[in-house]
């Protein structure tokens, strides 16, 4: 997986964060307005994942989380990645008091629902992504 940077703007500014779309393989570096976005502009609701690179349970949590999420439709879960080893990812997890190895859900409107501390099996997982887009999948119109 390969790291792209977007310009520096309006989209950028703020928290930094690797982001990986389900139908994309790739990571990009963005900032909290399009996280916002990806997790309320578009109606969909997302997973992030509070992650230290150099821990192993992260590791471990992003590769359980990414094979439950295989099973979703790419349009029903955006998966996000907060790297707290930047500044901005740090304080992404700071504003939310999540540590490492914790999964923040968030509603269709950038609304944070639930927090998951802690490794998880994929099943497990699995099991909680559905209901959370169930509850929470679609913007009110």
């Amino acid at each position: 997986m390969t790291a792209r940077a977007l310009p520096v703007g309006r989209r950028a500014a703020g928290l930094i964060a690797s982001v990986r779309r389900l139908a994309d393989e790739e990571a990009e570096t963005c900032g909290i307005p399009q996280i916002r976005q990806e997790m309320g502009g578009q109606g969909k609701p997302a997973v992030v994942q509070v992650h230290d690179p150099q821990c192993p349970a992260c590791t471990a949590l992003q590769r359980e989380t990414r094979r439950a999420l295989a099973g979703f439709d790419e349009c029903a879960l955006v998966y996000l990645i907060a790297n707290i080893r930047t500044e901005e990812g740090g304080a992404f997890a700071k504003t939310h008091r999540a540590p490492h190895v914790t999964l923040l859900l968030f509603d269709a409107e950038g609304t944070l629902r639930q927090s998951l501390s802690g490794l998880r099996t994929r099943a497990g997982l699995r099991a909680l992504f559905r209901a959370h887009h169930a509850a929470y999948g679609a913007v009110a119109s």
